[in-house]
C-alpha cells in the first residue's frame, strides 16, 4: 500500500515578493562591487606590467653598456694600456 503526500500548493505572498526583490537588490550590489574591483585589479595588473616593461628595458641598456665595456677592456689596445700601468 503506497503512502500519499497531501499535496499543498504555494502562492507567493507579498512578503516573499519584498524578499526577493531585496536578495536581487543585494546580488545587484556585490555583483557591482566585484566589477570595480575586478576593473581595479586589471588596472593593477597593467600598471605592474607597464612598470616592469620599463625596468627591463633599463636592465637590458645596463647589459649591453656592461658587455660592451667587458669587449673594450679585453681589447688589445686596452689591455697594453693596463699592462703599462701594472
Amino acid at each position: 500500500m503506497a503512502i500519499h503526500e497531501p499535496s499543498v500548493e504555494y502562492w507567493p505572498t507579498s512578503d516573499d515578493k519584498a524578499d526577493n526583490e531585496q536578495a536581487q537588490s543585494n546580488f545587484c550590489f556585490v555583483a557591482d562591487v566585484l566589477e570595480m574591483e575586478i576593473l581595479q585589479l586589471k588596472q593593477d595588473f597593467q600598471e605592474s606590467t607597464d612598470k616592469y616593461n620599463v625596468l627591463n628595458e633599463k636592465l637590458t641598456d645596463y647589459l649591453k653598456q656592461i658587455n660592451s665595456l667587458e669587449t673594450e677592456c679585453n681589447s688589445p689596445y686596452f689591455q697594453s694600456l693596463v699592462s703599462d700601468v701594472w
